[in-house]
Parts: structure tokens; sequence; C-alpha cells
């Protein structure tokens, strides 16, 4: 459960920093800044159930090998 938390804050911070540099890449056009936030909005969401995700299966692919190498 740990990991999937952090996984989930980690995929949070990466789209933190896409936020932070969407505007330095360049002016956006008026009509564009729906589209913009949108593709933010997506990319956090994902970013942080994708984090959560590979972190939740990694952590328990690794709880399964120590599991096997105990019996």
């Amino acid at each position: 459960m740990e990991a999937a938390l952090a996984g989930g804050f980690l995929g949070f911070l990466q789209g933190i920093l896409f936020i932070v540099i969407i505007p330095l890449m360049g002016p956006i056009e008026p009509s564009e800044w729906t589209k913009t936030i949108i593709l933010i909005l997506i990319l956090l969401i994902v970013g942080i159930f994708a984090g959560a995700g590979l972190s939740f299966f990694t952590a328990f692919l690794n709880e399964q090998r120590r599991t096997r190498a105990l019996s």
C-alpha cells in the first residue's frame, strides 16, 4: 500500500513538473488554452494512476520473491 501511495505521489509530481514546464515552452494561443488544460489534467491523472499501479505491482513482485526465498 505504501508503494502505491509513493508511486501516486511521484506521478503527481511529474504532472506538476509538466504544469511548470508548459509556460516555459512558449506562448499559448488563447484558442489552445482549453486543450492545454485538458492535456495537463489527463497527464496528471494518468501519471498518478500509472505511478501507483506500477509501484504497487513492483512491490507485489518483490514480496512474492521474498516469500519464495523464505520457503
